[in-house]
């Protein structure tokens, strides 16, 4: 695979760093105007991934101008595509260089050249960042010829739709989400531009970057936790939790995703550094929630041993009309613990009987009676999340597997 080497004289500066003092201009929610404001960061959240998260303050004289805007200490998420590594495929095969790092200062004297090349020779858009797009599919551009530099600007470019793009779908995520403000997620106080410094070129694409202000959680990533039995720090470092509060916890967790899938949000990244615990009071900091949503979560607090999942009521107590309840049989089979902590044994003498089905095919099927029953104790199932959203057809279907 050929490679066009891009990189030269290290990275560029970037203006994200503790200390830097930087000047935004802040649109709060609800509000028609916007402010200026200085902000001075105090700590950055690092690595850059899809944004650049740092907790900032407002420098000292400006309280009385958003006195009931904003809090003393914030977050600022910036989307800003320069700062943080290109890790798309195209950019890996190309210009891995760039795949590795953010911009150099020879990568982005490439890109200014490039860009007035697509400025001046009005070069055809595949991408909404740059204006008016005139193609869906930029596959085509990948397909024009085998000038590398222009498979490396296409690659670039679309790093930076899905940068930008990610601004737009976590702001409306989060105004989606109004309601859970404060309590299950984080408050969003508005939104803002930052113009950076001269790059080299006066373009639209380069002047301003797009952020939102966010309330500051002061807590920790589920990832931070280890079980233990007492209060206090475990020797590791990691903060402890005892399985009694774990437990509370995880449902505390599940409840939040429902209200979030509720809401019509959908997430794709459930992981436990994404899930920050206050005072046993989740907080979820993403922009997250469908049926599969809620049950990946379940899966995830399973994972982290905080609990075990719920079981599903309608699939225990609903046999397949051919094959009885086999598919239930081998299921808790595996799992000793879900079966011990939600089953009891269904004694031999008072299970159903084994007996041959026969589908509209002719075919002969083994139908299976139950090995074990939902204690009469358990009152938490999966039932709800199983089954949310979806039609009674493809509600047989699963509770009949």
């Amino acid at each position: 695979m050929a490679v066009v080497q891009t990189q030269t004289l290290g990275t560029i500066p970037c203006p994200y760093v503790e200390n830097a003092v930087i000047q935004l201009d802040f649109r709060p929610e609800g509000q028609p105007t916007s402010l200026k404001l200085d902000v001075r960061f105090v700590k950055v959240f690092k690595p850059f991934t899809m944004s650049e998260a740092a907790v900032v303050e407002l420098v000292p004289g400006l309280r009385p101008v958003v006195e009931g805007l904003l809090p003393r200490q914030f977050v600022v998420k910036f989307f800003d595509p320069r700062h943080m590594r290109n890790e798309l495929r195209r950019m890996r095969d190309h210009a891995r260089e760039r795949a590795d790092a953010p911009w150099t200062f020879g990568f982005r004297s490439f890109f200014l050249s490039m860009l007035r090349d697509f400025r001046s020779e009005r070069w055809p858009n595949y991408w909404n960042v740059l204006g008016s797009r005139v193609f869906d599919d930029d596959r085509r551009f990948y397909k024009e010829g085998d000038d590398l530099r222009r498979l490396i600007w296409a690659a670039e470019m679309d790093h930076w739709e899905e940068v930008i793009g990610c601004h737009h779908r976590e702001v409306a995520a989060y105004r989606a989400l109004e309601p859970l403000q404060g309590r299950s997620i984080p408050k969003i106080f508005g939104t803002a531009t930052y113009v950076p410094p001269e790059d080299g070129m006066d373009d639209a694409l380069l002047s301003t970057v797009p952020c939102f202000f966010m309330e500051y959680i002061e807590g920790a990533s589920l990832e931070e936790f280890e079980l233990v039995n007492g209060p206090g720090t475990a020797p590791s470092g990691a903060l402890r939790l005892t399985n009694e509060d774990a437990l509370r916890a995880s449902h505390a967790i599940i409840e939040v995703a429902r209200s979030v899938r509720n809401l019509g949000v959908s997430n794709n990244d459930i992981a436990a550094h994404n899930i920050l615990l206050r005072n046993l009071d989740p907080l979820d900091p993403t922009d997250g929630g469908s049926r599969q949503d809620v049950c990946d979560v379940r899966g995830l607090l399973a994972t982290l041993k905080w609990s075990l999942s719920s079981p599903y009521r309608a699939r225990a107590e609903t046999p397949n009309p051919l094959t009885g309840f086999a598919y239930e049989n081998y299921l808790l089979g595996i799992a000793p613990r879900h079966r011990e902590a939600f089953f009891d044994e269904i004694p031999e003498e008072l299970r159903e009987s084994t007996r041959i089905t026969v589908d509209e095919h002719g075919r002969e099927y083994t139908w299976q009676p139950a090995r074990w029953k939902l204690k009469p104790s358990v009152l938490r199932t999966s039932d709800e999340d199983q089954e949310w959203g979806l039609d009674e057809k493809m509600v047989k279907l699963i509770r009949a597997l």
